[in-house]
């Protein structure tokens, strides 16, 4: 049974950026090992080995590897897609029947999320947060 990785239209968008990871064979190698990670210890250790080696990340490879740990969160979480908006973030279940946890607002099959924050990274991190809870629910 293979897993279906969930749909995420986030706000941001994240990149290793040329002037930070120049050679593109060593970027490319390194979105193949991102996509491939499979639990926080390995996104971790992937993010000290790009501190270590191209020094202080930015913004937006942060980005990036945030996106991955929502993505990894979803999945244990049993969400099919997220779809993040200015007022809130949509998250989709696999799982159609299911009742909205506490805090989330049940529309149409879909759960409501609303961050307090209106800052991209710190929204993300709120999802986080939410789909910790939904993965240990």
């Amino acid at each position: 049974d293979q897993i279906v990785p969930p749909t995420l239209n986030l706000e941001v968008g994240g990149r290793f950026a040329p002037e930070w990871i120049p050679e593109e064979e060593v970027r490319l190698s390194l979105y193949l090992r991102l996509a491939r990670v499979e639990d926080s210890a390995a996104l971790d250790a992937l993010r000290a080995e790009l501190s270590d080696r191209f020094g202080e990340l930015p913004d937006e490879a942060e980005a990036l590897l945030g996106a991955t740990q929502v993505r990894m969160l979803a999945q244990d979480a049993g969400v099919r897609r997220i779809d993040a908006g200015p007022a809130a973030i949509a998250i989709t279940p696999l799982d159609w029947s299911a009742k909205a946890p506490t805090g989330l607002e049940d529309k149409e099959g879909r759960w409501l999320f609303r961050p307090e924050s209106d800052q991209p990274a710190e929204r993300l991190a709120e999802l986080e947060g939410v789909l910790e809870e939904l993965a240990e629910a």
